[in-house]
């Protein structure tokens, strides 16, 4: 791997997030969270600096080596008019582009399940700050929901979970595991079916991410320019919302992890895909 000069980009976004979460950490009160029986400060240390490495470490290793071969004899077996083959492919994995549009994609699904979640009354911000702040910005006639302080938290709690489900498709579109159907015979006029065996699975994560975080941007704007600038929120507030998505930088080395140890073994038993080029066609 050639070390290129855009990787300074995503260093110096992963320095941000580790020095947001410092500083959200040393700034956390000594008060206890019911929830987690544990003081503000301790519970932030855990949530933003220590559960997202090591847990989304432990959810790379469960989905790469149990859930994506899994996934794939699942699809194997209920798709039985299809083949299944593999195609070499190119190790791009840290290349800039590739690494940049992935970790972005994690954090919109991440942002997706935050909001889903918050939505249904599973995380609330009780579990993440002290009733004393909670009631003084319910006094302010500030949503905890959409505090920075609060949202930073929530994130990195669900970023390993993110992260073990963007992984399944990684490590089949890295692998090149295709399904195909062909005509079975030259004289059929059946049309080739040949597509990525992860396509529609990431991109049914992916578009309920994209949707479900814009929605979220959108009702936080709207709330920002109508409640809680009335009820003093600042710009800063607003600039450390939107972005966000430094957070799912928080797990770049866990990205380098799974670059190392992506394994072949799933695609054991599967044949090898020939090239299909121009003059075949």
């Amino acid at each position: 791997m050639k070390f290129k000069f855009t990787y300074i980009f995503g260093l110096v976004g992963y320095g941000l997030w580790l020095v947001y979460c410092i500083v959200m950490t040393v700034n956390s009160s000594g008060d206890p969270v019911a929830f987690w029986h544990l003081s503000e400060k301790v519970t932030s240390l855990l949530l933003l600096l220590v559960w997202p490495l090591f847990v989304s470490v432990a959810f790379l290793f469960f989905a790469v080596k149990v859930i994506a071969p899994i996934f794939l004899k699942i699809k194997m077996k209920f798709q039985k008019q299809h083949s299944f083959a593999y195609l070499p492919q190119q190790d791009n994995i840290m290349e800039p582009k590739v690494m940049y549009v992935r970790l972005f994609q994690l954090f919109l699904l991440t942002l997706g399940l935050v909001d889903a979640l918050i939505n249904v009354g599973i995380l609330l911000p009780e579990n993440f700050i002290t009733q004393v702040t909670i009631d003084e910005w319910i006094f302010r006639g500030i949503d905890p929901r959409f505090h920075p302080v609060v949202l930073g938290k929530m994130l990195s709690l669900i970023i390993p979970i993110a992260s073990g489900l963007w992984i399944v498709s990684w490590v089949l579109e890295d692998l090149g595991v295709l399904q195909f159907k062909l005509p079975e015979s030259s004289t059929q006029s059946e049309l080739y079916e040949i597509q990525p065996t992860h396509k529609i699975y990431s991109s049914l994560i992916s578009g309920y991410g994209g949707f479900s975080s814009l929605l979220f941007y959108i009702g936080f704007i709207i709330y920002y320019f109508t409640d809680y600038s009335e009820s003093g929120g600042n710009f800063a507030d607003l600039f450390m919302v939107l972005i966000m998505g430094l957070s799912a930088l928080s797990i770049l080395p866990v990205y380098f992890i799974y670059w190392k140890i992506k394994k072949e073994s799933i695609i054991v038993g599967l044949k090898q895909a020939p090239q299909l080029t121009q003059s075949i066609l």
